[in-house]
């Protein structure tokens, strides 16, 4: 009788451990199926050489604002070369996103801060729009050398995170002298020279967002009412459980960071708070996870609710912010 009463509590605890298993197996599944998506863009460099932007006064700073859509309508070298090198990626099983047809898709936004005076960085606003993984720069330049020949003598293709902007790799020399009378060809050369090993260094990274997470910026910032009013201080403010208001944003964090990995960075009066942790790539439905995702989690904590207004901002996929508004 008693053997029989120990294996079943041994089968309803195994059950229970494996239900338990169940989501996060799902999640690793998910990931592990994941071909980052590529977005190709022209670098700052080849846009400045070419002409293709304009320059703004801001808050006494001079801001370069490049026009995408104007290099895509007027170069075709460009458009192909573009075409082409995301041909080569599409065959090692990347996604691809056209940056000349997304560019189409936020150009409503684009004309409204044209109107408004607004500085709006394009390139962010089409990573939001297409939720790109990577923005891949690729850069050119292609000279008359002797005797009819030329050269690509400034060739280069740099991976960036478009959640954190960290830059992923970048693979790169010139060229030689050659008789190929077709630019293109001669760029193209360049990109089989050295895609194999940005392809490492991009899966190389990839690999590690499975195993340890990706990642963002969740910026929680106090508005002077509720400082003002009382209801806040980061370090003095006790909650119904006891917890000090610091102490419930470091659990938090960990908590909520993928692995538990993540940390809380407060600025010195403890009104604005960087929390920066690692997410999974895609949530249980193989959705893409974003910072925002996260943003509405901590909207929704009915500690924070039962104390403040809050408000969250989207800036960008990996960076999210959290207002606190006012005081309940």
């Amino acid at each position: 009788m008693e053997l029989e009463l120990d294996l079943e509590i041994i089968f309803k605890k195994t059950c229970i451990f494996l239900l338990l298993l169940l989501p996060f197996n799902k999640i690793n599944s998910q990931q592990r199926g994941i071909k980052p998506t590529i977005m190709i863009v022209p670098s700052n460099v080849w846009m400045t050489q070419n002409g293709y932007y304009k320059t703004l006064i801001e808050q006494g700073t001079t801001v370069k604002i490049y026009d995408y859509q104007k290099a895509f309508d007027n170069d075709p070298l460009l458009n192909s070369i573009i075409n082409s090198t995301g041909g080569k990626f599409a065959e090692r099983g990347f996604n691809l996103v056209d940056m000349n047809q997304s560019l189409k898709l936020i150009n409503d936004r684009i004309e409204k801060n044209n109107i408004t005076g607004k500085t709006l960085n394009i390139l962010d606003e089409l990573a939001l729009e297409v939720s790109s993984d990577i923005i891949l720069e690729l850069d050119f330049n292609i000279k008359n050398t002797s005797l009819g020949r030329k050269m690509v003598d400034r060739f280069s293709m740099t991976a960036f995170d478009t959640y954190s902007s960290e830059n992923l790799g970048k693979a790169g020399l010139p060229g030689s002298p050659s008789t190929t009378p077709s630019d293109e060809i001669l760029v193209l050369e360049r990109v089989e020279s050295f895609i194999s090993n940005l392809e490492s260094d991009i899966i190389r990274v990839f690999e590690g967002y499975i195993q340890n997470g990706r990642k963002i910026r969740l910026e929680v910032i106090a508005s002077e009412e509720v400082v003002d009013f009382g209801c806040y201080d980061y370090y003095g403010t006790e909650l119904s459980n006891g917890k000090l208001l610091f102490e419930f944003f470091e659990d938090w964090v960990y908590e909520n960071g993928f692995n538990g990995n993540g940390n809380v960075d407060p600025s010195p009066s403890g009104e604005i708070i960087n929390l920066i942790f690692n997410i999974p790539l895609v949530d249980e439905n193989g959705r893409n996870v974003k910072s925002l995702n996260y943003a509405t989690k901590l909207l929704r904590d009915n500690t924070l609710r039962s104390m403040f207004k809050m408000r969250p901002e989207q800036v960008g996929l990996g960076h999210s912010i959290l207002n606190l508004t006012s005081c309940n």
